[in-house]
């Protein structure tokens, strides 16, 4: 019997860069070690509607919106 491979997680902070929002998701969603996920934690203006349209329903993408600025 073969150890579980444990959970790796991908942490996206993005304020405003909406033009690496669908290339970095591709990037993430084309990785083949399993588990992975990836958290999306965005204060700035949504990016939720960037996201490729089955991306949050594979269960693997989690999107956090926050209504102000937050510092790293």
């Amino acid at each position: 019997m073969s150890a579980a491979r444990p959970m790796v997680s991908c942490l996206m902070v993005t304020w405003n860069r909406p033009l690496w929002i669908p290339m970095a998701v591709k990037c993430f969603l084309d990785q083949t070690y399993e588990p992975l996920e990836l958290v999306i934690v965005d204060d700035g203006e949504p990016i939720k509607p960037l996201l490729p349209e089955d991306a949050l329903t594979t269960g693997k993408i989690h999107y956090i919106h926050c209504s102000q600025r937050l510092p790293v």
